[in-house]
C-alpha cells in the first residue's frame, strides 16, 4: 500500500484535535435558542412583585383572593391592590375598585359572603365557607330535634336516648354521650335553655370553678 503523504497526516491530526476540544467546550447557544429558555420562567419569578404590578386590576383580585384560605373583606382588599399590585390608592380608585368587584361577583368569578370575598366555590375559602353553612344548618335541625353536642367528642347525641335525669340542683339536664370510644357525661345548663351539652355540671360553673 502506498504511504500516506504527511500533510494528510498532518490534517488528521488537527481535525482529531478540534473534536476533542469542541467535546470538552461545546459551542454557545444560538440566541434564538437563549431567548426561548429566557422565556420559560419558573412560576415564582412570574409572581415576582414586578409582574404583579403589571396585572390588570380583576387578575390582580383574582390572583389575590386566590392566595386567601379564607373570606377577606374590601379593607383587605384595598391594601393589597396598593401594596403588592401597585394600584395608587385613593377615593378614584375606591370607586373603580367597587365597581370591578361588583362585575366579578355579578359574572361569578369570585364569590361573596356576608359583604367579604374569596375566590369562588371552588377555591379553599369557597369550600371552608361551605362546611361551615353545612354545620350551622345542622346544627340548628339538630338542635331543633331537641338533639346535644356531646363537649368531649364533639358528636351529636339524641336528646331522648341520652337523657339520664335533672342535675342535682335541678337547673340543667345530665346526659350520658351514646358514642362508642366516649361514653363521658355531659351537661346542659339553664343558662343557656338546656341546649348546649357541658363538661360540667351548673352548680360547678354557679360557684365559679369552672371558667367557659
Amino acid at each position: 500500500m502506498p504511504g500516506r503523504s504527511s500533510s494528510a497526516v498532518t490534517a488528521n491530526g488537527a481535525n482529531a484535535k478540534k473534536t476533542k476540544k469542541e467535546a470538552h467546550n461545546p459551542p454557545p447557544e444560538s440566541k434564538k435558542t437563549s431567548a426561548a429558555h429566557a422565556k420559560k420562567k419558573p412560576d415564582s419569578a412570574r409572581a415576582s412583585g414586578t409582574n404583579l404590578k403589571k396585572m390588570t386590576l380583576k387578575d390582580a383580585i383574582a390572583h389575590f383572593l386566590g392566595t386567601q384560605t379564607d373570606v377577606v373583606g374590601l379593607a383587605t382588599i384595598k391594601k393589597a391592590m396598593s401594596d403588592t399590585y401597585g394600584f395608587a390608592a385613593g377615593s378614584a380608585f375606591n370607586k373603580r375598585l367597587a365597581k370591578t368587584l361588583t362585575e366579578m361577583v355579578d359574572s361569578e368569578t369570585i364569590g361573596k359572603n356576608r359583604g367579604s370575598y374569596h375566590a369562588g366555590k371552588d377555591s379553599v375559602a369557597g369550600i371552608n365557607i361551605a362546611l361551615r353553612e353545612e354545620k350551622r344548618a345542622e346544627a340548628e335541625r339538630r338542635e331543633a330535634a331537641g338533639d346535644i353536642k356531646c363537649p368531649f367528642c364533639e358528636r351529636w347525641c339524641s336528646g331522648l336516648t341520652c337523657f339520664v335525669g335533672e342535675d342535682s340542683i335541678a337547673r340543667g339536664g345530665e346526659y350520658r354521650c351514646e358514642h362508642a370510644g366516649c361514653r363521658k357525661t355531659l351537661w346542659t345548663w339553664i343558662s343557656d335553655g338546656y341546649t348546649i351539652g357541658r363538661p360540667v355540671e351548673y352548680k360547678v360553673a354557679y360557684k365559679g370553678l369552672y371558667k367557659n
